[in-house]
């Protein structure tokens, strides 16, 4: 259910990042603007090389724009410093990586492990949970594989375990679904869900439509611009 008060998880406000090629500039973000509402499940959807992973990366701290602020949480990101801004995203943002973003010299617990690692955690209990948010996506089997020893839909599952150790209130998700059958997908899915229901925030970049159909908005990107922010779709399956 979408909060109907309170103060936006995440938003966007005139956000724009260009590179330069030679004498071309590429507007990968151009002034976008954007909320998302606590208990909002948000698909970002557009052709392949339309912004979408720059958007997310953006939104997550990862990559700073060249103007516009983005708030996280009721604080402005790029304002914050030093170990502040370290912190705040680590706590506040789960991210979903296209191509899973796994450390190869570690075994998928230990991949998993290391947001509560990096938080101060134990490592005893930072691989009880980690085992925990395995469980969550059926890969309890595999906690002590090297990423060379899963496939591919595997791996995906375990960046999603990642992403999800430690609670965070918003999710964004590059293709989370990309590599996973319709099993997993369902099941990634539900995992959404219950984090919209508690309260958190997802934003989901996909050209599945299954995804897009369990969205309650769907928003279109084309050459670095929101070209529409749809009206809400009719809630799926996985959400209700």
């Amino acid at each position: 259910m979408i909060s109907g008060s309170g103060s936006p998880l995440l938003k966007l406000d005139s956000v724009r990042k260009t590179y330069t090629s030679g004498s071309v500039e590429v507007h990968a973000v151009h002034h976008v603007s954007l909320s998302v509402m606590p208990g909002e499940l948000v698909a970002l959807m557009g052709p392949s090389g339309c912004g979408k992973s720059t958007l997310l990366s953006i939104s997550g701290g990862l990559l700073r724009p060249d103007s516009g602020t983005v708030t996280v949480g009721g604080l402005s990101l790029y304002d914050l410093v030093g170990a502040r801004f370290h912190e705040h995203r680590r706590r506040s943002v789960g991210f979903v990586f296209q191509d899973f973003n796994l450390m190869r010299t570690l075994t998928a617990v230990e991949n998993v492990m290391l947001v509560d690692e990096l938080d101060g955690m134990s490592r005893k209990q930072a691989r009880q949970r980690a085992l925990a948010a395995l469980r969550s996506v059926g890969l309890d089997g595999v906690a002590d594989r090297y990423p060379s020893e899963l496939s591919g839909g595997q791996q995906q599952r375990v960046a999603i375990a990642r992403a999800l150790t430690g609670c965070p209130r918003l999710v964004l998700a590059d293709e989370p679904t990309g590599a996973l059958d319709s099993t997993n997908t369902r099941s990634v899915l539900g995992l959404l869900a219950e984090i919209v229901a508690a309260g958190g925030a997802c934003v989901v970049a996909t050209h599945d439509p299954e995804v897009a159909a369990a969205a309650h908005r769907v928003v279109q990107m084309l050459d670095g611009a929101l070209t529409e922010d749809a009206r809400p779709a009719v809630v799926g399956e996985a959400l209700q």
